[in-house]
C-alpha cells in the first residue's frame, strides 16, 4: 500500500499572549493561530481493500509562549462519549457528494488508541462501486450540547458576516443559560485558548473566537464572533452545533477501479449431440428475406393477420355454441351463447364497446376515403403519407386490439345469427353501417321504451340479469343508479373482463379429459396434453407460408402465372391475398366455412392423436395401431398394403385380405 503522507501530530504554535481572557479579544493573535495549524493528513490508496488504522488518536499540541515563559503541552483523546467521527466523500475535482454527520462504521480498540477504518467497505456500503474518491475524516466532540443534530439556528448575521446571533428552538431559556455559561466558565478556566468550531455541515467549519449570552430578549440568545466571514451559503435560519476537533482532519484518496461488468445472464448449455436426427429433424425452408415474409397489399386479411398475431389463441371458445336443455326446463335455466365467454364481465357493455369501435373504424375509413380523393403528383409525397398513414394507422391499431369476441363479430361469416350483419358472403367481410337499418335491427336495445327494444343486447341484458357471478351485483344499488359513478362500474365492468379470460382458461382445464371430438379438450392444449403423455407431436406445416398456415387463404402468383385446377387456382409467391367470392379462387377445402387453416388441421391432427392415444399405445407395432395413425391424419387405411410375417399359423390362401377403398 503507497502513502503519501505527512503525519504531523505535534504542531508548533506561536503566539503573544498575556493572559488567557486576552485571548478571546485579540484577533491578530488568534489568526495567528489558527493559521499555523498542522495540515490536513492525506494518505493516497492503491489496494483500496487495506484497513487504514488511524493510531494515536490523540492530539497535542506544542504552543511556544516565548523565551520568557514556559512551553505549554496540550493533549486531547478521543472516545468520550461525546466524541464522533464525521466523514465527507469528494470527487477528484473537489466536490462533495456524500456527507455522514454521525459516522459509526469504525472500530476502536480498549485502549482508545487506534481507530480502524476500511475504505473500500465504507463506499461500497454507500453506493460507490468503482471510480476515485477522496474522504474525509474529522474528528470532534460536541460542545455545550451533546447532540446529533443540529441545535443552533442563526437568527441575525451582521454586515461584516463577523458576528452572528444564534437561538436553540425547542430548549427552554433555563436549561440554554445553563449549558452556555458552563462553556464560557469552561473556556474562561483554560490555561490556554480553548477552540471551538461552528460546524454547519457538509465539511463546512467555521472557527469562533468569542461568544456571549444575551438574556434581553424573550428568547435567550448566543451571540458569536467567528474568526472569518460566513460563507455566502450561510444564511438566516440556518442550523449548526458547536464542536471541539479532537485532531486535524484526515483524507485519504481511494481509487476503487472500473467495477466489472455483472453478468446477468442465463448461461445456455452446450450441444446435445444426442439428439436422434432423424426423428426431429424438420424440413427448411427456402431463402426468404423480411420483405419475402411480411411484404403485402394492406386488405382486410392483413389486419385479420395482424389481429391473430397480436391475440394468440390460448383456447378456443364457441362463441356461437348454445348448450341443450329439455323444454322443461329452458324457463329455470336458459341457455345463452354468452355464457361461453361471460362470466364476471358485462355483455351488455361488451357489446356497445364494439359499436363504439366500429363507429371509430367508419370515421377512419371515410377520412382515408376523403383523402384518396386527391389526385395528382401530390399523391406520391411525403407530405400526403404523413396525413393519411396516421389514420391508416388509427384504424389498423383497433383492429390489431379485437379480443376473442370482438374478433368472432367482426371476422365471422354474416350468415352466423351470433355475428354483426354482413352485407356479402364471402371474404373480406363487409360489415353493415351502425346506422343501418340490418345493424340497428340486430343489435337492438335491451330497453322496451325503445323502438329497436330486441336484438342482441336484449338476449345480453337477459344473461347477466341471470348471471350470478357478474361483478356488477357486488355494487350496491344506491351506486349503480347514481350516474356520477359511471366511471367506478365502467372500471368493475373492465376487471371482470381481465378475470373472464382467466376464467376460460380455467374452464377449459376442466375439460382435458373430456373425449368429445368438438366440445373437448381445446385445440390449443392438446399439444401439451400429449407431451404430458409423452408423445411427440409434430407439425407437418411448419414451412408453410404465414397467411396460409394462420388465416387459411391462398395466395396468387404474380410471377410465374397460377395453376388452374378445375375451378380452382393455385399458386405461391403473392403479395396479395384473394379478396374475392368464395369458391372461385381459395385453398381446396371441404368446408362450407372457407378454407381451414393449416396451424388449425395440425391442431385437430393433434386431438385425433389424443382422443385415439389409449388405443394407438395398445396397438402400437400391429396393423390395427398403423391404420389408426394414418386414420387420425386422414389418410385412407387402405392406401397401405399391410404384410405381416410371422407366427405358427399356416395360411392356403394370400397372405392377408386386401380392403378396397372407393372414393365417392
Amino acid at each position: 500500500m503507497a502513502y503519501s503522507s505527512r503525519n504531523t501530530n505535534i504542531t508548533e504554535r506561536s503566539s503573544k499572549l498575556d493572559s488567557p481572557s486576552n485571548v478571546r479579544t485579540e484577533d491578530q493573535s488568534i489568526r495567528e493561530v489558527a493559521d499555523t495549524r498542522g495540515p490536513v493528513r492525506t494518505t493516497g490508496l492503491t489496494n483500496p481493500s487495506e484497513v487504514i488504522t488511524v493510531r494515536n488518536p490523540t492530539y497535542i499540541d506544542t504552543i511556544n509562549l516565548g523565551p520568557e515563559i514556559q512551553t505549554k503541552t496540550l493533549q486531547t483523546t478521543f472516545g468520550r462519549e461525546e466524541d464522533y467521527v464525521e466523514i465527507h466523500i469528494k470527487n477528484t475535482a473537489g466536490q462533495l457528494i456524500y456527507s455522514e454527520v454521525n459516522f459509526t462504521d469504525f472500530e476502536l480498540n480498549p485502549l482508545k488508541d487506534n481507530i480502524i477504518i476500511n475504505p473500500e467497505k465504507l463506499l461500497l456500503d454507500r453506493g460507490y462501486l468503482s471510480g476515485k474518491y477522496i474522504i474525509n475524516l474529522h474528528l470532534f466532540r460536541n460542545k455545550v450540547f451533546h447532540s446529533s443534530s443540529f441545535p443552533f439556528q442563526i437568527k441575525e448575521i451582521s454586515t461584516s458576516r463577523r458576528e452572528i446571533k444564534t437561538i436553540s428552538e425547542g430548549v427552554t431559556n433555563n436549561l440554554f443559560d445553563q449549558a452556555i455559561v458552563n462553556f464560557i466558565l469552561e473556556i474562561e478556566s483554560a490555561s490556554y485558548f480553548k477552540e471551538f468550531v461552528l460546524n454547519f455541515g457538509k465539511g463546512i467549519l467555521v472557527p469562533g473566537i468569542n461568544l456571549m449570552l444575551n438574556k434581553e430578549t424573550l428568547k435567550h440568545e448566543l451571540i458569536i464572533k467567528t474568526l472569518d466571514a460566513l460563507p455566502s451559503d450561510i444564511n438566516k435560519n440556518t442550523k449548526f452545533k458547536i464542536v471541539e476537533e479532537i485532531s486535524d482532519p484526515i483524507s485519504i484518496e481511494v481509487d476503487l477501479g472500473v467495477s466489472p461488468l455483472k453478468d446477468d445472464s442465463i448461461e445456455l448449455m452446450g450441444p446435445n449431440f444426442q439428439i436422434d436426427t432423424r426423428q426431429n429433424n424438420s424440413i427448411p425452408s427456402s431463402f426468404k428475406s423480411y420483405n419475402d415474409i411480411l411484404n403485402y397489399n394492406v386488405t382486410s386479411s392483413y389486419n385479420h393477420l395482424l389481429n391473430k398475431l397480436e391475440n394468440p389463441d390460448t383456447v378456443n371458445i364457441k362463441y356461437d355454441f348454445i348448450r341443450n336443455v329439455s323444454s322443461s326446463m329452458e324457463e329455470l335455466d336458459r341457455p345463452y351463447h354468452f355464457e361461453n365467454f361471460v362470466h364476471f364481465s358485462n355483455s351488455v357493455v361488451r357489446l356497445k364497446n364494439f359499436k363504439t369501435k366500429l363507429k371509430s373504424i367508419e370515421l377512419y375509413e371515410s377520412q382515408i376515403a376523403e383523402t384518396e380523393l386527391i389526385k395528382g403528383s401530390f399523391t406520391g409525397s411525403n407530405a400526403f403519407k404523413n396525413i393519411i398513414e396516421p389514420i391508416k394507422t388509427k384504424k389498423r391499431n383497433i383492429i390489431k386490439g379485437f379480443d376473442g369476441y370482438e374478433h368472432f363479430l367482426y371476422f365471422t361469416t354474416g350468415s352466423n345469427d351470433y355475428t354483426w350483419p354482413k352485407s356479402n358472403p364471402y371474404t373480406p367481410y363487409n360489415l353493415y353501417s351502425i346506422t343501418s337499418s340490418q345493424a340497428i335491427t340486430w343489435l337492438g336495445s335491451e330497453k322496451d321504451s325503445y323502438n329497436d327494444y330486441g336484438g342482441q343486447l336484449l338476449s345480453a341484458s337477459l344473461y347477466d340479469r341471470e348471471n350470478p357471478h357478474n361483478l356488477n351485483k357486488l355494487i350496491p344499488e344506491h351506486i349503480l343508479e347514481n350516474n356520477n359513478n359511471n366511471l367506478y362500474v365502467n372500471f368493475v365492468n373492465m376487471m371482470g373482463q381481465h378475470f373472464d379470460h382467466i376464467w376460460t382458461y380455467i374452464k377449459h382445464l376442466t375439460e382435458i379429459h373430456n373425449t368429445d371430438n368438438k366440445f373437448g379438450i381445446s385445440k390449443e392444449l392438446v399439444y401439451y396434453q400429449l407431451k404430458s403423455l409423452g408423445i411427440d407431436t409434430f407439425d407437418q406445416f411448419e414451412n408453410a407460408d404465414l397467411i396460409e398456415y394462420i388465416l387459411g387463404e391462398g395466395i396468387q402468383d404474380n410471377t410465374v402465372g397460377n395453376l388452374i385446377i378445375g375451378q380452382y387456382i393455385v399458386g405461391s409467391n403473392s403479395n396479395a391475398f384473394y379478396n374475392v367470392e368464395k369458391g372461385i379462387k381459395t385453398m381446396v377445402t371441404a368446408s362450407n366455412e372457407g378454407s381451414i387453416p393449416k396451424g388449425q388441421i395440425t391442431k385437430e391432427i393433434w386431438k385425433r392423436l389424443y382422443h385415439n392415444a389409449p388405443y394407438l399405445l395398445k396397438t402400437k407395432g400391429t396393423e390395427r395401431g398403423l391404420r389408426a395413425l394414418m386414420s387420425c391424419y386422414g389418410v385412407p387405411s387402405t392406401i397401405l398394403n399391410v404384410k405381416e410375417y410371422g407366427g405358427s399359423t399356416l395360411l392356403s390362401g394370400p397372405l392377408k385380405d386386401l380392403d378396397i377403398f372407393r372414393y365417392l
